[in-house]
Order: structure tokens, then sequence, then C-alpha cells
């Protein structure tokens, strides 16, 4: 039967994959937002290098192109209060991920340092056996 520190050994093992995968997760998102606030802003800079364009012409076209500049501003505004909370998210997830592997870290060198202490005594324990031996081999065995 495996000893119980190895039980909360895997446990947190398996608590902090899970929080490393929350964490990929959370950064895989921001990503995706970050690029769709990269693509938002291309097209705004497209809709303003048209309104441009077109108030030069005297075209009705640029009323329609300063509507398209406003929406997309609006989305970008969005889009950078939704990085924001990504962010946030991320930065949680972050922290909740060092934490937990911090917790594995710690229940491995107590497995660690309690194997090294059960070697120790072992090998004390050989060693005293070994000198018994010897010494009881002395006591029966005459010098000559």
């Amino acid at each position: 039967m495996k000893h119980p520190l190895h039980r909360i050994l895997r446990l947190r093992s398996l608590l902090e994959e899970i929080s490393r995968l929350n964490l990929e997760f959370r950064l895989q998102e921001l990503a995706q937002l970050e690029s769709s606030a990269l693509h938002i802003e291309q097209e705004r800079r497209t809709a303003v290098r048209s309104r441009y364009e077109l108030i030069g012409q005297k075209n009705s076209g640029w009323q329609e192109a300063i509507l398209l500049e406003g929406w997309l501003e609006k989305e970008r505004y969005f889009l950078d209060s939704a990085r924001d909370q990504k962010m946030l998210a991320v930065d949680e997830a972050k922290a909740e991920y060092l934490e937990r592997r911090k917790e594995y870290r710690q229940i491995e060198n107590v497995i660690e340092v309690k194997a090294a202490a059960q070697a120790i005594a072992s090998r004390r324990r050989e060693q005293q056996e070994l000198d018994d031996w010897f010494g009881g081999n002395k006591e029966k065995k005459p010098r000559t």
C-alpha cells in the first residue's frame, strides 16, 4: 500500500496539471482577443483611409466610412475591456498554478527528506548489526 504522502503527492500533481491547463486555456482566450483587437484596428485604419479618400472625391460614401469607423472604435473599446478582464483571469490562473506547483514541490521535498532519513536509519541499523556480529565473534574466539 502506498504511503499517504505519495497519495497527497499524486493529488497535488493532478491539481497542478488542472491549474496548468486552466492557465493555458486563459492564455489562448487572451491571444484570440488580442488577435481580434489587432484585426479591428486594421479595419479601423482602412476605414479612416477610405474616409479621407472619399472626402476628397465629394462622394456620399464618406458618411458610411465615418459610421463604420465609429462602430469599429466602439468594438475596439469592448474588446479592450474584455482583454483587460482576460488579463486579470490570466493573472489569477497563473497565481493559482504557481501556488499548486509550490504545494507539489513541498510535498515532493518532504518525501525526499523522509526517504533520505529512512535510508540513513537503515544504513545505521545495518552497520550496528554488522558491528554486533563482529563484536560477538571476537568474544567467542580467543586470541592466540
